[in-house]
């Protein structure tokens, strides 16, 4: 309710980003707000919006937990957003929804999601042991390691060397099952049956957002 009526207001501010005249200026999930503005002045006046907003509902808005990053470009020095008299800090790199983005480059690093994804396998291995099943042991890799490596793949936008990191973690993990063994027989069942993330990727790369080389400037807010 409360994030419904701070929408309203910074649609009806007049500024931020706009298709045609379809407001985009601002991007909500649960109480994670991105704010979109084509230059400086306006996205300071949504921060602005929000400020108020929050004082008029007692929200706080922490500018320790946001971060401003321009798309397409360098981060410009000279220009400060300012949210309860703080300035917001300029990054090159920002997470939102478990997924982090180069701010000049629009690409997806991927190094945070390989080593969650090495954590699980780790955990997974250490459990069961030299002497596992080796089938059972695919079976938890594909129910708890595979999600992992490909949580938010439908927006990633990688970099060959992305990709290769990935399919090189992915086989690693095989050859750690099967001790080395390159079974082209087991290999072939396992790719088959339980999808290669690379093909994942592939398929939701039909789907996937891309990113213009239009400089826009960004506001992540998370309040407490």
């Amino acid at each position: 309710m409360y994030t419904d009526n701070l929408i309203q207001q910074l649609k009806r501010s007049g500024y931020g980003l706009h298709v045609g005249s379809l407001f985009v200026g601002c991007v909500v999930y649960a109480n994670d707000i991105v704010l979109l503005s084509a230059s400086c002045y306006g996205l300071q006046k949504l921060v602005n919006v929000c400020e108020s907003y929050g004082q008029l509902w007692d929200m706080k808005f922490n500018p320790l937990k946001s971060q401003t990053v321009s798309s397409g470009g360098q981060n410009p020095c000279p220009c400060q957003v300012m949210l309860n008299d703080n300035p917001i800090s300029w990054v090159n790199k920002v997470k939102y929804l478990g997924v982090y983005f180069y701010s000049n480059s629009g690409t997806t690093d991927i190094s945070d999601t390989c080593r969650k994804f090495h954590g699980r396998l780790n955990s997974i291995l250490s459990v069961l042991g030299s002497c596992s099943n080796e089938m059972a042991a695919v079976h938890l890799i594909k129910t708890h390691c595979l999600p992992t490596i490909m949580y938010g793949c439908e927006i990633w936008s990688l970099t060959d060397i992305s990709v290769h990191t990935i399919s090189v973690a992915w086989n690693n993990c095989f050859r750690q099952i099967f001790n080395g063994k390159r079974v082209q027989r087991f290999f072939s069942i396992i790719v088959m049956h339980y999808q290669y993330p690379i093909s994942l990727i592939r398929e939701a790369s039909f789907f996937g957002a891309r990113f213009t080389t239009q400089k826009m400037w960004c506001c992540k807010h998370c309040h407490l």
